[in-house]
């Protein structure tokens, strides 16, 4: 059976979490079950630009955009279930009323008897790699545009290729030699002869 932590562990345990939780350049939030904020590390501080003084008491709809309040019900409906959630892109506002785009991990927070005691949050801001993306994208897009007028330029050249091709049959067919005369022997019928076609006449010179 393991032995119960004695109080000093658990005091040097706890010291030594906070010090993860100050040296993190995460955010790292902690709420009540009811999303009060009870904790704010100097990173939460440098993200959303409250200091932890301002931040501390409020409710996490502090830093929550409008447009993202029934995005933030159905995070809290999951948490008191007690399901963590995973790297969640989502977006906050900073105090100046910028918005930034993060990723979020959410975890319930529970004691020893198991009860719900509180939620944690950690942010981490992703903006710059959702514009590098963005520019990527908007790069893949104008390559794409410039390979399709090259490919509409070359089809428009081959179009007028063929035409020009069968425009010179065309004219090699109507220049070609005229059909020669037929000669048709005289006559009807199976009984009829061929008569020959008269000859020219040819004049001697006369003789004395």
């Amino acid at each position: 059976m393991k032995a119960p932590v004695s109080p000093l562990e658990r005091e040097h345990t706890l010291a030594w979490l906070g010090a993860i939780v100050e040296s993190s350049d995460d955010a790292i939030v902690a709420t009540t079950p009811d999303e009060i904020i009870t904790s704010w590390n100097p990173a939460a501080e440098r993200l959303y630009g409250y200091s932890a003084a301002e931040a501390v008491g409020q409710k996490i709809s502090l830093i929550i955009p409008p447009d993202r309040v029934d995005e933030q019900g159905r995070i809290s409906d999951q948490l008191r279930r007690g399901e963590p959630i995973e790297a969640l892109e989502t977006v906050r506002v900073r105090k100046n009323g910028t918005r930034i785009d993060i990723s979020l991990s959410l975890s319930p927070m529970r004691n020893q008897a198991g009860a719900l005691v509180g939620q944690s949050r950690i942010g981490r801001d992703i903006t710059e790699r959702r514009r590098a993306q963005a520019e990527r994208e908007r790069d893949a897009i104008e390559r794409l545009q410039v390979a399709n007028e090259r490919l509409g330029a070359q089809n428009e050249e081959l179009a007028r290729a063929a035409r020009r091709t069968r425009s010179t049959s065309d004219t090699r067919s109507s220049s070609s030699s005229p059909p020669t005369a037929t000669w048709l022997p005289t006559g009807t019928g199976s009984s009829s002869k061929a008569t020959a076609p008269p000859r020219p006449c040819s004049t001697s010179p006369s003789t004395s």
